[in-house]
Protein backbone atom coordinates (compact mmCIF):
# COMPACT_ATOMS: atom_id res chain seq x y z
CA UNK A 1 0.00 0.00 0.00
CA UNK A 2 1.51 3.65 -1.17
CA UNK A 3 0.53 7.25 -0.45
CA UNK A 4 0.09 9.31 2.32
CA UNK A 5 -1.35 8.04 5.85
CA UNK A 6 -2.69 11.67 6.65
CA UNK A 7 -4.87 14.41 5.12
CA UNK A 8 -4.62 18.22 5.95
CA UNK A 9 -6.74 20.68 5.48
CA UNK A 10 -6.42 24.70 4.92
CA UNK A 11 -8.46 26.86 6.78
CA UNK A 12 -9.37 30.36 5.43
CA UNK A 13 -11.86 32.73 6.68
CA UNK A 14 -13.26 35.33 4.66
CA UNK A 15 -15.66 38.38 5.12
CA UNK A 16 -18.18 39.17 2.70
CA UNK A 17 -18.66 42.91 2.84
CA UNK A 18 -22.18 43.65 0.69
CA UNK A 19 -22.02 46.32 -1.43
CA UNK A 20 -26.20 45.48 -2.68
CA UNK A 21 -28.46 44.28 -0.14
CA UNK A 22 -31.08 42.10 -1.22
CA UNK A 23 -33.14 39.20 0.19
CA UNK A 24 -30.35 36.24 1.33
CA UNK A 25 -31.25 32.83 -0.76
CA UNK A 26 -32.14 30.42 1.11
CA UNK A 27 -29.57 28.02 2.05
CA UNK A 28 -26.52 30.26 1.17
CA UNK A 29 -24.11 27.30 1.03
CA UNK A 30 -25.63 26.09 -1.80
CA UNK A 31 -26.20 29.92 -3.73
CA UNK A 32 -22.19 30.30 -2.74
CA UNK A 33 -20.74 26.75 -4.40
CA UNK A 34 -23.36 27.97 -7.44
CA UNK A 35 -22.31 31.04 -7.86
CA UNK A 36 -18.19 30.12 -8.12
CA UNK A 37 -18.65 26.67 -9.76
CA UNK A 38 -19.09 27.97 -13.61
CA UNK A 39 -16.44 31.05 -12.99
CA UNK A 40 -13.85 28.17 -11.54
CA UNK A 41 -14.46 25.62 -14.38
CA UNK A 42 -14.27 28.50 -17.04
CA UNK A 43 -10.45 29.48 -15.42
CA UNK A 44 -9.16 25.95 -15.37
CA UNK A 45 -10.69 23.89 -17.96
CA UNK A 46 -8.16 22.91 -20.98
CA UNK A 47 -10.32 22.49 -23.51
CA UNK A 48 -11.70 24.46 -26.26
CA UNK A 49 -14.08 25.01 -26.65
CA UNK A 50 -15.11 24.76 -23.37
CA UNK A 51 -17.74 21.52 -23.21
CA UNK A 52 -21.32 21.86 -21.68
CA UNK A 53 -20.34 18.83 -19.48
CA UNK A 54 -17.44 17.05 -17.68
CA UNK A 55 -18.52 14.20 -18.41
CA UNK A 56 -16.44 11.57 -19.65
CA UNK A 57 -13.46 14.40 -19.72
CA UNK A 58 -9.88 12.53 -19.77
CA UNK A 59 -8.64 15.52 -18.04
CA UNK A 60 -11.46 15.42 -15.07
CA UNK A 61 -8.83 14.20 -12.54
CA UNK A 62 -6.06 16.11 -13.23
CA UNK A 63 -7.86 19.05 -13.26
CA UNK A 64 -8.85 21.37 -10.18
CA UNK A 65 -12.55 21.96 -10.77
CA UNK A 66 -13.28 18.12 -11.68
CA UNK A 67 -11.56 17.45 -8.27
CA UNK A 68 -13.14 20.25 -6.18
CA UNK A 69 -16.43 19.89 -7.31
CA UNK A 70 -17.01 16.41 -8.65
CA UNK A 71 -16.89 13.06 -6.33
CA UNK A 72 -13.61 11.70 -6.91
CA UNK A 73 -14.77 8.08 -5.95
CA UNK A 74 -18.14 8.07 -8.50
CA UNK A 75 -15.86 6.77 -11.32
CA UNK A 76 -14.04 4.94 -9.54
CA UNK A 77 -17.08 1.89 -8.83
CA UNK A 78 -17.66 3.20 -5.11
CA UNK A 79 -19.78 0.46 -3.56
CA UNK A 80 -23.89 1.24 -2.40
CA UNK A 81 -24.36 3.27 0.85
CA UNK A 82 -21.39 5.87 0.34
CA UNK A 83 -23.42 8.46 0.84
CA UNK A 84 -21.05 11.53 2.06
CA UNK A 85 -18.87 12.74 -1.01
CA UNK A 86 -15.58 13.20 -0.57
CA UNK A 87 -15.24 16.75 -2.18
CA UNK A 88 -12.53 18.41 -0.95
CA UNK A 89 -13.96 22.21 -0.60
CA UNK A 90 -16.19 22.81 1.81
CA UNK A 91 -17.68 26.80 2.08
CA UNK A 92 -19.37 27.34 5.48
CA UNK A 93 -21.12 30.59 6.00
CA UNK A 94 -21.86 31.50 9.94
CA UNK A 95 -25.30 30.46 9.96
CA UNK A 96 -27.71 31.43 10.96
CA UNK A 97 -27.87 34.75 8.44
CA UNK A 98 -30.19 37.27 8.83
CA UNK A 99 -33.11 36.89 5.62
CA UNK A 100 -31.91 40.55 4.58
CA UNK A 101 -28.89 42.02 4.35
CA UNK A 102 -28.14 45.64 3.83
CA UNK A 103 -25.05 47.66 1.99
CA UNK A 104 -22.08 47.49 4.44
CA UNK A 105 -22.85 44.33 6.13
CA UNK A 106 -20.25 41.33 6.46
CA UNK A 107 -21.08 37.53 6.07
CA UNK A 108 -18.46 35.66 7.34
CA UNK A 109 -17.41 32.56 5.82
CA UNK A 110 -14.63 29.36 6.72
CA UNK A 111 -13.42 27.90 3.17
CA UNK A 112 -12.02 24.20 4.07
CA UNK A 113 -10.09 22.61 1.56
CA UNK A 114 -8.67 19.09 1.65
CA UNK A 115 -4.59 19.24 -0.14
CA UNK A 116 -4.69 16.84 -2.91
CA UNK A 117 -2.58 16.69 -6.13
CA UNK A 118 -5.49 18.81 -8.33
CA UNK A 119 -5.80 21.20 -4.87
CA UNK A 120 -7.22 24.23 -6.38
CA UNK A 121 -5.13 27.29 -5.53
CA UNK A 122 -6.35 29.51 -3.01
CA UNK A 123 -5.63 32.71 -4.69
CA UNK A 124 -7.75 31.51 -7.92
CA UNK A 125 -10.54 30.88 -5.39
CA UNK A 126 -10.41 34.07 -3.82
CA UNK A 127 -10.32 36.05 -7.18
CA UNK A 128 -13.32 34.29 -8.56
CA UNK A 129 -15.02 34.56 -5.16
CA UNK A 130 -14.50 38.38 -5.58
CA UNK A 131 -14.96 38.71 -9.37
CA UNK A 132 -18.16 36.67 -9.19
CA UNK A 133 -19.72 38.42 -5.77
CA UNK A 134 -19.35 41.91 -7.34
CA UNK A 135 -20.54 40.79 -10.52
CA UNK A 136 -23.60 38.08 -10.05
CA UNK A 137 -23.95 38.04 -6.54
CA UNK A 138 -25.86 35.50 -4.50
CA UNK A 139 -29.64 34.79 -5.56
CA UNK A 140 -31.71 35.04 -8.69
CA UNK A 141 -33.91 37.78 -9.48
CA UNK A 142 -33.24 40.88 -10.88
CA UNK A 143 -31.47 42.32 -7.50
CA UNK A 144 -29.28 39.83 -6.30
CA UNK A 145 -26.85 40.34 -2.91
CA UNK A 146 -23.51 41.81 -4.15
CA UNK A 147 -20.09 42.00 -2.48
CA UNK A 148 -16.63 41.96 -2.19
CA UNK A 149 -14.22 39.83 -0.05
CA UNK A 150 -13.03 41.36 3.20
CA UNK A 151 -9.21 38.77 4.52
CA UNK A 152 -9.12 39.34 7.65
CA UNK A 153 -5.30 39.26 8.65
CA UNK A 154 -3.48 36.21 10.05
CA UNK A 155 -6.46 33.58 9.30
CA UNK A 156 -4.84 31.42 6.90
CA UNK A 157 -4.41 27.56 9.15
CA UNK A 158 -4.72 24.09 8.88
CA UNK A 159 -5.47 21.04 10.35
CA UNK A 160 -3.47 17.56 10.18
CA UNK A 161 -5.15 14.05 10.53
CA UNK A 162 -3.21 10.98 10.40
CA UNK A 163 -4.79 6.99 10.34
CA UNK A 164 -2.72 6.92 14.07
CA UNK A 165 -5.21 9.54 15.78
CA UNK A 166 -8.42 7.82 14.63
CA UNK A 167 -8.93 4.41 16.96
CA UNK A 168 -9.29 1.13 15.36
CA UNK A 169 -11.58 0.24 17.64
CA UNK A 170 -13.30 1.02 20.96
CA UNK A 171 -13.47 -1.75 23.83
CA UNK A 172 -14.24 -1.40 27.69
CA UNK A 173 -9.99 -1.27 28.05
CA UNK A 174 -10.06 2.38 26.25
CA UNK A 175 -12.11 3.67 29.16
CA UNK A 176 -15.67 5.94 28.92
CA UNK A 177 -15.82 9.80 29.70
CA UNK A 178 -18.49 11.16 31.77
CA UNK A 179 -20.25 13.25 29.15
CA UNK A 180 -20.21 15.54 26.02
CA UNK A 181 -21.60 17.94 24.31
CA UNK A 182 -22.24 17.92 20.61
CA UNK A 183 -22.98 21.35 19.29
CA UNK A 184 -24.20 22.41 16.10
CA UNK A 185 -23.06 24.95 14.08
CA UNK A 186 -25.05 24.41 10.86
CA UNK A 187 -27.84 22.39 10.32
CA UNK A 188 -27.30 18.66 10.46
CA UNK A 189 -29.13 16.95 7.52
CA UNK A 190 -28.03 13.14 8.24
CA UNK A 191 -31.09 11.95 5.89
CA UNK A 192 -33.29 13.84 3.08
CA UNK A 193 -36.49 12.44 4.32
CA UNK A 194 -36.83 13.79 7.86
CA UNK A 195 -39.32 16.29 7.51
CA UNK A 196 -39.22 16.83 11.71
CA UNK A 197 -35.90 15.80 12.29
CA UNK A 198 -34.52 14.97 16.08
CA UNK A 199 -31.31 15.55 17.92
CA UNK A 200 -29.31 11.63 16.56
CA UNK A 201 -28.59 8.86 18.59
CA UNK A 202 -25.21 8.60 18.80
CA UNK A 203 -24.45 6.22 17.12
CA UNK A 204 -26.83 7.35 13.86
CA UNK A 205 -24.06 10.39 14.39
CA UNK A 206 -21.04 7.74 14.61
CA UNK A 207 -22.06 5.89 11.41
CA UNK A 208 -22.33 9.83 9.67
CA UNK A 209 -18.32 10.60 11.28
CA UNK A 210 -16.77 7.24 10.08
CA UNK A 211 -18.37 7.65 6.37
CA UNK A 212 -17.29 10.93 5.48
CA UNK A 213 -13.96 10.44 7.26
CA UNK A 214 -13.27 6.83 5.81
CA UNK A 215 -13.77 8.62 2.53
CA UNK A 216 -11.77 11.34 2.50
CA UNK A 217 -8.88 8.98 3.68
CA UNK A 218 -10.05 6.61 0.58
CA UNK A 219 -9.88 9.39 -1.78
CA UNK A 220 -6.91 11.48 -0.62
CA UNK A 221 -4.68 8.69 1.29
CA UNK A 222 -4.75 5.49 2.48
CA UNK A 223 -8.01 3.23 3.45
CA UNK A 224 -8.45 2.75 6.75
CA UNK A 225 -8.21 -0.62 8.35
CA UNK A 226 -11.04 0.25 10.83
CA UNK A 227 -12.83 -2.49 13.12
CA UNK A 228 -16.38 -0.25 12.08
CA UNK A 229 -18.87 -2.88 13.67
CA UNK A 230 -16.84 -2.62 16.86
CA UNK A 231 -16.91 0.88 16.84
CA UNK A 232 -20.62 0.69 16.30
CA UNK A 233 -21.24 -2.01 19.54
CA UNK A 234 -19.26 0.12 21.45
CA UNK A 235 -21.65 3.18 20.64
CA UNK A 236 -24.89 1.28 21.86
CA UNK A 237 -23.52 1.09 25.43
CA UNK A 238 -23.65 4.79 25.54
CA UNK A 239 -25.63 5.49 29.10
CA UNK A 240 -27.89 8.41 28.02
CA UNK A 241 -28.62 11.27 26.16
CA UNK A 242 -29.51 14.59 27.50
CA UNK A 243 -31.21 17.06 25.00
CA UNK A 244 -30.70 20.77 26.06
CA UNK A 245 -31.83 22.87 22.97
CA UNK A 246 -33.39 21.85 19.81
CA UNK A 247 -35.12 23.47 16.51
CA UNK A 248 -35.42 22.78 13.17
CA UNK A 249 -34.45 24.25 10.18
CA UNK A 250 -36.82 23.84 6.83
CA UNK A 251 -35.60 25.14 3.04
CA UNK A 252 -38.80 24.92 1.36
CA UNK A 253 -38.07 26.74 -2.05
CA UNK A 254 -35.07 26.23 -3.06
CA UNK A 255 -32.77 23.17 -3.10
CA UNK A 256 -35.12 20.26 -3.03
CA UNK A 257 -33.93 16.94 -3.99
CA UNK A 258 -35.93 13.88 -5.42
CA UNK A 259 -35.37 11.30 -2.93
CA UNK A 260 -34.78 7.78 -5.22
CA UNK A 261 -37.81 5.53 -5.70
CA UNK A 262 -40.47 8.74 -4.79
CA UNK A 263 -41.92 8.14 -8.00
CA UNK A 264 -40.60 11.81 -9.12
CA UNK A 265 -41.81 14.01 -5.65
CA UNK A 266 -39.42 16.53 -4.60
CA UNK A 267 -38.54 16.82 -0.61
CA UNK A 268 -37.31 19.87 0.32
CA UNK A 269 -34.14 19.89 3.39
CA UNK A 270 -34.33 19.98 6.60
CA UNK A 271 -32.31 19.82 9.28
CA UNK A 272 -31.75 20.12 13.33
CA UNK A 273 -29.78 22.08 15.38
CA UNK A 274 -28.90 22.31 18.89
CA UNK A 275 -27.13 21.38 21.80
CA UNK A 276 -27.26 17.32 23.10
CA UNK A 277 -24.91 15.85 25.09
CA UNK A 278 -23.94 12.10 25.50
CA UNK A 279 -23.55 10.16 28.77
CA UNK A 280 -20.82 7.36 29.34
CA UNK A 281 -19.01 7.77 26.14
CA UNK A 282 -16.25 5.35 25.22
CA UNK A 283 -12.64 7.23 24.60
CA UNK A 284 -12.25 5.80 21.32
CA UNK A 285 -15.11 7.11 19.48
CA UNK A 286 -14.40 10.74 20.27
CA UNK A 287 -11.38 11.58 17.23
CA UNK A 288 -14.24 10.34 15.32
CA UNK A 289 -16.78 12.31 16.31
CA UNK A 290 -14.52 15.09 16.18
CA UNK A 291 -13.18 15.07 12.70
CA UNK A 292 -16.72 14.34 11.82
CA UNK A 293 -17.80 17.25 12.77
CA UNK A 294 -14.96 18.91 11.38
CA UNK A 295 -14.93 17.28 8.23
CA UNK A 296 -19.19 17.79 7.98
CA UNK A 297 -21.70 15.05 7.87
CA UNK A 298 -24.64 13.71 5.98
CA UNK A 299 -26.51 15.05 3.19
CA UNK A 300 -25.07 18.37 1.61
CA UNK A 301 -22.22 18.75 3.61
CA UNK A 302 -20.35 20.29 0.79
CA UNK A 303 -22.25 23.36 1.10
CA UNK A 304 -21.55 23.88 4.43
CA UNK A 305 -24.40 21.90 6.26
CA UNK A 306 -23.44 19.17 8.89
CA UNK A 307 -20.59 21.36 11.06
CA UNK A 308 -20.73 20.08 15.06
CA UNK A 309 -17.99 20.85 17.74
CA UNK A 310 -17.33 18.05 20.08
CA UNK A 311 -16.90 18.98 23.89
CA UNK A 312 -16.36 17.36 27.32
CA UNK A 313 -19.16 18.13 29.79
Amino acid sequence: MSGPSSIVIDLLEIGLRVRQGGRVPEGIGPAFQGMIGRPLREAVCVVNPIPETCDGCAHLRDCAYGATFRDLLKDEGSPPGWRDAPRPLVAMPYFPLPEILAAGDEVGVLIKQVRHGSSLALDLLLRVIHESGRARGLGGGPRPVLFEVVLPAHNLAAWKLTDGDLPKSAGPDQGRVPAIRITTRTPLIIHERDRSPEPPEIGRLLGAATRVVSRHFRAFAQPLGTDFPALKRAAETVVDKRVLTHSVWSQIRSRSRVVQGSKGRSFPLSGWMGEVVYEGVPCGLLPWLVWGGRLHVGRSRKDGFGAFDVALE
